[in-house]
This record gives C-alpha cells, structure tokens and sequence, in this order.
C-alpha cells in the first residue's frame, strides 16, 4: 500500500508540474514568432527542429524566456532583467525531455553564481555554491535515485580544499582525503561497509599513458620540424580517454592554429591509456590539453576531469 500511495504522490507531483508548463506553451505561442533551434543552432523551420523558443515575456520583476522540447515539454525557463538572456544574469530551471527537472540555480552575467541544484529523473543528485563561476563552500554529492548522501566537502577558488568524505548507502563512511589548493595530501583512509579500515585508494586515480607522453610528442616534434611544417605557438584541444583506455573525439580550441594537423596526428597516433579510475570503477575522462612548440622543442600539459557520474555505476 506505501509503494502505491508513493507512486499515485508522485504521478500527481508530475501532472501538477507538465500541465501548466503545455498551458504556458500554448498561451506564449501567440505572443509572438517562435524560433526553432536544433543542437543550438536557429533554424529557419520546424522541419529539422528538435527544440524551439518562444518570445520573452515580461513581468513585474523582468523578463520570462522559455525552451521547449520539439513535443512540447518545457527545456529551459529563465527569469532576467532583460528580453536577450546573452550575457544577462537571472534563475535558470531546465528539464529533461520527461518534464523532470535536471538543474537550477543563478546565472550572473555568464557565470554560475549563488545556489545551485542537480537533479537525476527527479532526486536531487548534487548540491553546492558557485562565487564567480567556481565552486565555493560546501557540496554534497548524493546516490542516484535515492536520499543518500555520498560525498561531501568544501571548495576555493574551485579547487578542493580541506575534508573530502565518501559514504556507503548505509551511512557508513568509506574514504577520508585531505586536500589543499586542489591537491590531494598524504594520509588518507579507507574502511569497508561495516567501519574496519582497508587498503587506501585515492577518490580519484587520473589517467596513464602506456609510455612517456613527453618522449611521445618531442619525437613527433622532430619530424614535424624537419619537414617545417610546425610553428612556434600555444595551441589548446581536448580529447575523450574511454573506459577500455582508448582515445577519440578530439575538439581544437585553437581552430586556426598552423599546427592543427600536428595535432591530430599525436592523438591518433597515442597508444593505449590506462583509464581514470573513479571510487573504483573505471570512467570516460576529458583530457584538456595545452600544446607548446618554441624553436627547440615542443610539451605537453594535461589536466583530467571526470565526463561520467560514479554514482550512476554504483
């Protein structure tokens, strides 16, 4: 019977929330043209649409802007003191195709700022501060789908700092970090689920190359100078490390960069990586990558970030 009320509870929550949004949607689509979008380019038709936008309309506070899914479900609802989000500041709320709401916080002229919630088909998945587009304060990190917290700790300047803590569904602590100016510090500790300490392993392991990356990217410098078809520059790109350690869909950040094809050629010529390790489990990592070519030779750096949710895998 409290499986039955909570699903009828929260059917009604649902229905509550998708029919004023399909009223708003039907109400704004005479206020004006519609703008019909697909993968964030304006198109001219509904044809190839996946998505459209309805004219701002104004309030007693600003502005009101709404998204919409191609089957009219609301995308995005924004509130700014101007018509034009570009650049503005204002609370933004977006929903996944299902009417289920995925984030929302405050935008502050291009960067997250204040309060921010994460959302997964409907639970609150992460929670936290942004000052000035960084995070900030304190975050909690919850399992997927359920009220249970698995990680806390704080930030500055975006970076960890202090306390980082991992907890098993059954509240029980199971990692404890340290970190300082976003670098992890010695001494940290593991437990099993019933509290007996274990063999310590890092929250987060980055990704290895199979050789040395540095000896890797001075060879392919050598040739790429002989035949002069390299230039003295910083380039940036960024490319994807998959679970199995192999790597692919590479992006330039630099598109006018002379040393583009020297570029792809690293990539594609990179042997296998041993891939980031998240709590345990292997994930998809974004390597961001800073190129440096002068006269005498040529290095790479690279920072890892995590593309996938642990929690989804736990």
């Amino acid at each position: 019977m409290l499986l039955s009320l909570k699903t009828c509870w929260l059917f009604t929550v649902a229905l509550s929330l998708w029919l004023p949004q399909i009223a708003d949607a039907q109400a704004e689509r005479k206020a004006g043209d519609t703008a019909w979008y697909r993968d964030g380019r304006r198109l001219k038709s509904r044809e190839k649409a996946t998505g459209y936008r309805l004219p701002s309309v104004q309030t007693d506070s600003g502005y009101r802007t709404a998204d919409y899914y191609i089957n009219g479900r609301l995308k995005l609802l924004s509130y700014t003191s101007q018509p034009n989000r570009i650049a503005d500041s204002g609370y933004y709320t977006s929903y996944d195709s299902f009417g289920r709401k995925t984030s929302e916080g405050c935008h502050d002229f291009g960067n997250l700022s204040g309060r921010w919630y994460y959302y997964y088909q409907g639970f609150l998945q992460q929670e936290g501060t942004f000052k000035h587009g960084d995070r900030s304060g304190l975050w909690r990190q919850y399992y997927a789908g359920s009220n249970s917290l698995y990680r806390k700790g704080s930030y500055f300047l975006g970076g960890s700092e202090g306390a980082f803590r991992t907890y098993y569904r059954n509240g029980k602590l199971k990692r404890l970090e340290y970190y300082d100016g976003g670098k992890l510090l010695k001494g940290g500790t593991c437990f099993d689920s019933l509290g007996h300490p274990v063999k310590y392993t890092p929250f987060i392991i980055d990704p290895v190359y199979s050789g040395d990356i540095h000896k890797f990217v001075d060879r392919l410098y050598k040739k790429g100078r002989r035949r002069g078809d390299l230039s003295c520059e910083y380039t940036w790109f960024r490319f994807t490390i998959r679970r199995d350690g192999s790597t692919g869909e590479l992006e330039s950040g630099s598109p006018d960069s002379t040393n583009e094809a020297y570029i792809k050629k690293i990539v594609s010529r990179m042997g296998a990586w041993k891939p980031m390790i998240v709590d345990g489990h292997p994930v998809t990592s974004l390597a961001n990558c800073m190129f440096c070519v002068w006269c005498e030779g040529a290095r790479i750096d690279i920072k890892f970030s995590p593309l996938e949710d642990i929690t989804l895998q736990l």
